[in-house]
């Protein structure tokens, strides 16, 4: 039996309503007349339920559901689905998470990409004694299938960040053409590909605005 889950859906770009990317008219979230924006509350009937689905993302046209299924037998299943404007389902799938690891931070571009991270937890410490937790980059199929896994920890960058013995990771914010991969306190960019193009400072701001105004020297 189909259960109602009330959602608010945003009708404008999720990104753009908390900084760095602008509207048309070019200007930011932050200096825009709230007139511009719109919002709509929508009930949504989903196969899975309110058990089944916890969060939404959105980006242009493309608005996702997801949530985190804990099984009996201790394991995640992550299910997924791509919904239409208003709210109806148009593919649903599922993944589960890998032992010992999982998937979360999930985000997606405004042609439909689904990105997470997969965090894989430290079971053996390293060289310097250190447990630290193995990141990568995801894309994901809304069938749950990954498109390609690029891993964090081996981008020298971040190498070097682990020297002080731990890292982490945090919310993957989608832009015009680039990925924003939170770590620490700065943003690794990637194109939509998984190619990693350069390391971003936020000079100690926790949002996107600091991607825009603090480029690290090079």
């Amino acid at each position: 039996m189909k259960k109602k889950l009330c959602v608010i859906l945003m009708l404008i770009l999720m990104i753009t309503s908390f900084a760095g990317c602008g509207n048309e008219s070019g200007e930011t979230g932050q200096t825009v007349s709230s007139k511009d924006y719109v919002y709509k509350v929508t009930p949504l009937e989903l196969e899975r339920g309110v058990d089944g689905y916890s969060s939404l993302i959105r980006n242009g046209d493309y608005i996702y559901a997801y949530g985190y299924k804990y099984e009996d037998d201790g394991t995640t299943t992550i299910n997924l689905a791509l919904l239409d404007t208003e709210g109806k389902v148009k593919e649903e799938g599922k993944c589960s998470s890998q032992e010992g690891g999982g998937l979360v931070y999930f985000s997606c571009d405004d042609q439909g990409g689904l990105y997470a991270i997969k965090d894989i937890y430290a079971q053996e410490p390293d060289e310097e004694g250190n447990y630290i937790d193995q990141y990568y980059l995801v894309k994901l199929s809304v069938k749950g299938e990954e498109i390609f896994c690029i891993s964090l920890n081996e981008i020298p960058q971040v190498k070097e960040l682990a020297r002080n013995g731990w890292l982490y990771t945090g919310d993957i914010v989608c832009c015009q053409d680039k990925i924003y991969v939170k770590v620490m306190e700065y943003y690794l960019a990637f194109d939509r590909d998984g190619n990693f193009l350069e390391m971003l400072s936020s000079e100690g701001e926790d949002s996107l605005q600091g991607v825009y105004l603090y480029p690290m020297e090079k």
